[in-house]
């Protein structure tokens, strides 16, 4: 047997023996987002990369007719396996299988985790568990909230955890502050509600959530430039003072104040009916509506 095709069968002996190991490679994280565990990847790559070497040397010691023999009996379902050979490797691969890195150890920037982000933007409200989740690019569906309270019981007694894991579990306690309480649990918010709220805070969110989120408020902003473009002078001018006569009337808006509670709660009511919009678009109109009226309308 030539040296070539003796390489050729050892290592197809040892795909076949040890195939969960042997074809492992780390994950591609193109988005890498939160804690991670990369060290202990490192670590388990370094391993790895140690027993295949030894192995295949170990297997060169072997002569042709007893790889020849190893390889019949794995392609033979039906034969008699006398596995000894495995015995005498000098490394023992048992702890590397039962070690394989989960895809936790990559952090939540894993594809594995990503939700469809377009798709949960488009509710209308999103509740706790979701929002805690969408915003460390975890999906709801997987990480529920059956799933968080069991992590923060596994925390809670002290056990070890996957760093991404204790990063959820920080951004799920900071959420919860957020959030309505009811009698009934956590109120869901509107996601325009949900955006103002990180914006303020300058809370880091996974960037597939960021373009989510933009896209949808971006469309809505847009399509009201457009609809307000097509109005005559005249028009416009009747909308704007409908606007903000409702605006002061119904949400107790006063352009002389720095801060109005109109916004958010225009928002919510948009939100209440389909309509998603940016809250800095429904400020920006809220200023140019109370232009459009006498000044004296404010005073009062």
């Amino acid at each position: 047997m030539t040296t070539s095709s003796r390489d050729e069968k050892i290592e197809t002996i040892l795909r076949a023996e040890f195939s969960k190991v042997w074809d492992w490679t780390r994950d591609k994280i193109d988005e890498p987002f939160g804690p991670d565990d990369i060290d202990y990847v490192d670590q388990f790559e370094g391993r790895l990369g140690d027993f295949r070497e030894r192995a295949r040397a170990d297997l060169a010691q072997l002569s042709d007719q007893a790889l020849a023999v190893i390889r019949e009996e794995q392609a033979d379902d039906e034969a008699t396996r006398d596995n000894a050979w495995c015995d005498q490797l000098s490394v023992n691969p048992k702890n590397l299988i039962k070690n394989i890195p989960p895809t936790i150890a990559y952090g939540f920037g894993h594809p594995r985790f990503a939700p469809d982000f377009k798709y949960w933007c488009q509710m209308p409200r999103l509740d706790l568990y979701e929002a805690t989740a969408l915003s460390v690019g975890a999906d709801p569906k997987s990480m529920t909230e059956k799933r968080l309270y069991e992590l923060k019981k596994t925390a809670e007694k002290g056990r070890d955890m996957w760093s991404a894991y204790t990063f959820l579990l920080e951004r799920f306690e900071l959420m919860t502050r957020f959030f309505p309480s009811t009698g009934f649990g956590f109120a869901p918010v509107p996601l325009s509600t949900l955006d103002n709220w990180f914006r303020d805070i300058d809370l880091h969110i996974h960037p597939g959530l960021r373009r989510a989120i933009d896209n949808r408020l971006g469309e809505t902003s847009a399509q009201v430039v457009t609809v307000t473009k097509s109005l005559t002078s005249q028009e416009r001018a009747t909308l704007l003072k409908l606007f903000a006569a409702m605006s002061c009337e119904q949400y107790g808006y006063d352009p002389k104040k720095p801060r109005s509670e109109a916004t958010s709660r225009i928002a919510e009511d948009l939100d209440r009916v389909g309509i998603t919009m940016d809250p800095k678009t429904i400020r920006k109109w809220l200023k140019t509506a109370s232009e459009a009226v006498d000044d004296a309308y404010w005073d009062n």
